[in-house]
């Protein structure tokens, strides 16, 4: 059975009781270098975002997060998606987004066409001290940037405890 260190990672912040948090954990690895190309960092208007590749194991869910450049010009995007989730009723959902940032994370150029993915996983384990969320929408606001793309529909069932963990996009 594969047991990712996502779901250690997820696993810990609910034993801390990080479930009503909005701010981030940064798990850090070995430092490099996160120089921008000599491009601009890609606007929200730039952008399209979309989910692929959805994977259910015993413990957790992954899926795979990708941004795509729909721009007729090349730009970059450096770090991690903000994500925010909406109940049926549009309401803000309270959630922890985890970054993890290992390996670290650098800037991903993005030529017209081009696209950069980051990965998406918590856990699918209910408990009575670890309630589910369940999203109707999710917002997301790609990295540097404080306006999110048109809400996308959460089709991936259930959120326990509001915890996800992302990777930097690469």
């Amino acid at each position: 059975m594969k047991v990712s260190r996502w779901v250690i990672i997820l696993g810990c912040a609910a034993a801390l009781g990080l479930t009503g948090c909005r701010s981030a954990v940064h798990v850090a690895g070995p430092s490099a270098s996160a120089r921008p190309p000599a491009t601009t960092r890609c606007r929200t208007s730039q952008l399209a975002a979309a989910f692929t590749d959805e994977t259910s194991g015993i413990l957790h869910k992954e899926l795979t997060l990708v941004l795509t450049n729909r721009s007729a010009h090349t730009c970059y995007v450096n770090g991690f998606a903000g994500l925010g989730f909406l109940d049926s009723s549009g309401h803000l959902l309270s959630t922890h987004l985890a970054h993890v940032n290992y390996p670290p994370h650098a800037a991903v150029t993005l030529h017209p066409g081009g696209s950069a993915r980051a990965l998406l996983d918590w856990t699918a384990i209910k408990t009575r001290l670890v309630p589910y969320l369940h999203p109707s929408v999710v917002d997301v606001t790609p990295p540097g940037q404080h306006t999110h793309l048109a809400a996308k529909a959460w089709t991936f069932g259930p959120i326990a405890g509001g915890i996800l963990a992302t990777s930097p996009f690469r």
